[in-house]
This record gives C-alpha cells, sequence and structure tokens, in this order.
C-alpha cells in the first residue's frame, strides 16, 4: 500500500467530516503534481458500494486505471469510453465525452453511484459534465467530490453550481515550500509587439487574431536566442497559440541547431508517442506544443517553461508552468522564460500573478523565483524566513523519501540488509518506471508494480515494501539513519579501494556504503536469475527495461 503524505491524509480526514455534516457537493484544489489521484483512489477504496470517476479526455483513464490498480487491487474496475461500456464493476471510469451522450446516460440512469469524482474539476460547469450530473446525481445522500489544480475558468462560470464549498485546498507555494513542488524562476523576454488590437473571445485572446500578431520572424528568433543564453543546457517545454506557431516555433530552433519537434491536436497518438519518448530520453532538447500538454501531461525532467504565448487566463497560465513543477532528482528549479508583450488594454497574467503580488514590485530577469517573491511579500528578512520554519527545501526527489536511495546511471537501489534488494528502474516507456525485488534467499527477482508506472508512484510501491520486508531493519536503511554519519571502518575503505572508488579518505560510513553499493550493483545484477521476468515482460509485451 502507498503509503500517503501527510496533506493527503488531511485531505481525506477534512473530507470524511464534511461528509459527516452531509456535506456532500465538495471540490478540492490542489496543484499539479500535488498526488490528487491517490487521494480520490483512497476515497474510491474507502466507500463500500458504487464509486464513477470522470475523466476528461480518453487518455487520462488509463493514467487513472493504473493508479487504481496500484492503490486498491482488490477493487475491480470498469471503464467506459468509445466501445468500452463496463459500469457493473466497484469502480467505473469514464470518459466524460463518451459518458454524455444520451444513449450511454440512459444506460446508467438506474445505477446508484455512492460517490462521483470529478477529476479536471475545473469543467465541471460545462454542458456535457451536467447532463451527467443531472442523470446520476439525483439524491442528495450521494457524494460528489471534484478534483482540480484551480478553480477558476476561462469563461468566467462557477462552479458554485455544482460544488457548494471548497473543502481542502493547498497552495503551489504551500507545496514547493515543503519541498513536494520545484520552485519556479521567472524571465521575462519584453518584445516590441503591441496586443491592444487583438480581440478577446470568451475571456481570453482570440486565438487567429493573436496568431497573427505574434507569430513573426523576429519574435520566434528572440525566443531562441533567449533559450540559448538562458536555458540552454535545460529540458524545455514551449507553449504557443496555435498549431503554424508551433511549426514556426519549433523550425526556428531546428535552423539555429536546437533539436526541437512538435506536437498539436493533429499528431497521431502513435507519432504523439514516439516525440514524447525522445523528448524525455533528450534526444529533443525544446518540445512546442499548442492546446495539447497543459492537462495530464507530466514529465518531471521539464525544468524550463517557453510561454511563447500571452493569456488572460489564469487557468491557462497556472496550467502552463505546471507542467514544470514536479521534482526531479538533480533538478534545482525550473525556468520560466515568459515572452511578454505590450499590451497597455489588456489584462495578462503574470509571474507575480500566481501568489497575488504587485507586479510592478518586481524586476523578472532571472534572479527572483516565486518564493522570493513570497519572502519579500511577507515582509520577512532571511534570519526571519528561515526562523518561521517556510525556507523552501532543495528540490530533489530523495527529499521526499524515507530510505536512503542509491542512485546508479539511471536506476535506482535500495539495500535491505539480509533481505533483499529493490530496484526502480527506466523501462522504454516515457517517465515510466518498474519496480524489483531481487530476494537474497531465493535469488530470483520480481515485480512489485503490476505495470510500469511513473516515478513518484514507483518509489511509493518500492518503499512501501520495503516497510513490509524489511521490518527488522528499518532503522538501518533511514535517509538518516545515525551510522550514516559515523566515520568510514578500515574494512570499508580497503574494500572500497579494491572496487576503484576515489577520495576514499574524505567519505563518512554511508557516503562510501552508497559508492560501494553503486559499484557492485550492475556486476551482482548479472548473476541476479531475470528469467521469471522476461517471462513476465514478453507476456506484457514489454522490453527488458534495463
Amino acid at each position: 500500500m502507498l503509503q500517503l503524505r501527510n496533506y493527503q491524509k488531511e485531505c481525506l480526514q477534512t473530507l470524511a467530516l464534511k461528509f459527516k455534516e452531509k456535506k456532500n457537493r465538495l471540490l478540492v484544489s490542489m496543484p499539479t503534481g500535488s498526488g490528487k489521484t491517490i487521494i480520490f483512489s483512497h476515497m474510491a477504496r474507502r466507500i463500500s458500494s458504487k464509486v464513477l470517476i470522470l475523466a476528461h479526455r480518453d487518455e487520462l483513464i488509463n493514467q487513472t486505471m493504473d493508479k487504481l490498480e496500484i492503490v486498491c487491487p482488490e477493487i475491480s474496475i470498469g471503464v467506459i469510453k468509445a466501445e468500452r461500456n463496463d459500469f457493473s464493476k466497484d469502480v467505473t471510469i469514464a470518459s466524460v465525452q463518451t459518458l454524455s451522450r444520451n444513449g450511454r446516460l440512459e444506460q446508467l440512469k438506474d445505477t446508484l453511484f455512492d460517490l462521483v469524482i470529478t477529476d479536471e474539476a475545473h469543467h465541471a460547469a460545462a454542458s456535457s459534465y451536467k447532463r451527467i450530473y443531472e442523470k446520476l446525481l439525483y439524491s442528495d445522500n450521494q457524494k460528489h467530490v471534484g478534483f482540480t489544480a484551480t478553480a477558476n475558468r476561462t469563461d468566467k462560470i462557477g462552479l458554485d453550481g455544482v460544488f457548494s464549498e471548497i473543502a481542502y485546498h493547498r497552495s503551489i507555494l504551500d507545496m514547493i515550500r515543503e519541498g513536494w513542488l520545484s520552485d519556479l524562476r521567472c524571465l521575462q523576454i519584453s518584445t516590441d509587439i503591441s496586443l491592444d488590437d487583438v480581440k478577446t473571445h470568451h475571456g481570453d485572446f482570440a486565438v487567429g487574431n493573436l496568431a497573427s500578431v505574434i507569430n513573426t520572424a523576429n519574435r520566434n528568433e528572440l525566443i531562441v536566442d533567449a533559450y540559448k543564453k538562458h536555458a540552454s543546457d535545460r529540458l524545455v517545454l514551449c507553449f504557443t497559440v496555435n498549431v503554424q506557431h508551433a511549426i514556426a516555433l519549433s523550425d526556428a530552433f531546428c535552423q539555429a541547431g536546437i533539436a526541437s519537434e512538435y506536437i498539436t491536436g493533429n499528431t497521431e497518438m502513435s507519432e504523439r508517442h514516439d516525440i514524447l519518448k525522445r523528448y524525455h530520453n533528450r534526444e529533443i532538447q525544446v518540445l512546442c506544443n499548442c492546446q495539447v500538454l497543459t492537462e495530464g501531461y507530466d514529465e518531471p525532467a521539464t525544468d524550463c517553461i517557453i510561454l511563447a504565448r500571452p493569456t488572460k487566463s489564469s487557468l491557462l497560465y497556472t496550467q502552463m508552468i505546471g507542467r514544470g513543477t514536479r521534482t526531479f532528482p538533480e533538478k534545482k528549479d525550473c525556468l520560466i522564460l515568459d515572452v511578454a508583450d505590450n499590451a497597455n488594454k489588456h489584462n495578462i497574467v503574470q509571474f507575480p500573478d500566481l501568489i497575488g503580488a504587485k507586479r510592478k514590485d518586481y524586476k523578472l530577469d532571472g534572479s527572483i523565483t516565486l518564493t522570493k517573491i513570497a519572502k519579500r511579500e511577507e515582509g520577512l528578512d532571511a534570519e526571519e524566513f528561515i526562523g518561521r520554519g517556510i525556507k523552501t527545501k532543495e528540490v530533489n526527489i530523495f527529499n521526499q523519501l524515507d530510505f536512503a536511495w542509491i542512485k546508479v546511471d539511471n536506476k535506482y537501489l535500495l539495500k535491505i540488509p539480509y533481505v533483499g534488494d529493490i530496484k526502480v528502474v527506466p523501462t522504454k516507456f516515457p517517465n515510466k518506471y518498474a519496480v524489483l525485488f531481487y530476494d537474497y534467499d531465493k535469488r530470483e527477482s520480481v515485480f512489485l508494480s503490476p505495470k510500469p508506472i511513473e516515478q513518484s508512484w514507483a518509489f511509493g510501491v518500492a518503499e512501501a515494501k520495503a516497510r513490509e520486508i524489511g521490518a527488522d531493519n528499518l532503522v538501518l536503511i533511514k535517509r538518516d539513519a545515525k551510522w550514516r554519519s559515523l566515520p568510514a571502518s578500515p574494512e570499508q575503505k580497503i574494500r572500497a579501494r579494491k572496487e576503484g572508488i576515489d577520495g576514499v579518505d574524505n567519505l563518512n560510513r554511508g557516503q562510501l556504503h552508497d559508492k560501494i553499493s553503486a559499484a557492485m550493483s550492475d556486476a551482482s545484477h548479472k548473476k541476479q536469475n531475470l528469467s521469471n521476468i522476461k517471462k513476465v515482460l514478453k507476456s506484457r509485451q514489454m522490453e527488458m527495461p534495463f
């Protein structure tokens, strides 16, 4: 069982209290990367009767199903999308696009769902969602919980007609300060283009009109130059206004010798998968997209976002930068390159708006981070800032883990004394990992995850297994175990020198243990019996992940 983070437990407890008060139409607002799916997976697990989960797009159904299988493998899961129509299971995951059709709704009208969960709930005021709620939420005793990274809508239509209150909220700043999300650093790139004559449609710039103004060779070259100067060592996701803009900007990067490709709504799914895989493998340095990767896409290694399109929508702005907020090993922060055009007649969303700060007070020159803005807004000097316990933690995925993981190339190793090794290893699927356990007694490796899963979930599965099998040795494998700070033993130093490790005399016991374990890892792996793994991989049509 995946261990819940403190704020996830708090959210579940808050929702349970609200339900006891007969408040059954609730909204949860949490930023991208905070683990909303794991929260509602636990909710589904605790409900004894039927649960319906509404997914905004078909692509998000598989992500939800994968995570449900990890959190509650004992629950049966059905899917409603396209030709699939299985609503007889404990939990049904449905595509809103499919379910909102009259034929499908009629089939479910007599099905009592005790709990309805709406993912990406900022869409909940749309007519397609309302048709579903009118048919399936006909009793005050039924519970409805929406999850969203932002409770705002571009068209200004409120969600109060669907939900009675925001029951639980965590801000992006909360999550950054606690080390769960990467800090954001902003550099504004000023242009001489005026947006004053660009029309507004549904609360944001009219796409065609905006593209005709900003998709120019000079502006695109300015963006490329800013990348070369400030972000050439970063993995970049670029947001454009339309298809032509995505193509033109990607071409500008390519002409400058920078590996770039683009994804649009017209890109076939198989081709999209291949492009995202190349981006994950850093074969692409800059990935341009329009209206595609704002929801449901996560590449934690992304450490630069180029906002090549201006927006008046705080929802869209938050979604775009949210693609860079996830933590990743060795990732220090996420750089936001914000292309700022002249807009005297328009109220464009800017970086300080994320926490309600006054724009004129801040120079967005790349030296300012979101936490620095917050610190100044609170009027605290450095000592007070630290003293109040809100200093930003170093962004590193290992800071979020209980145990002392060792990185070996692109794999991660946890050694449990006398029991076995747990490994988190990348697969051929972008940003998907397998979790393996090598049993010392049986001398065989087994899968701990039913299929490849994203990195944070993989570590969750791995640490849950460590707690289960290493109960007598948990104190030894803790990140903050006292033995790790002791001087290295003579025996350690001898072994380390045999392994060809440099700087032995300058390392403590924990550091030397990790280096010796890393050096021995690949050699020992080759001796492990992997035949059972190969069988499972073949049955799942997967390649060896390492």
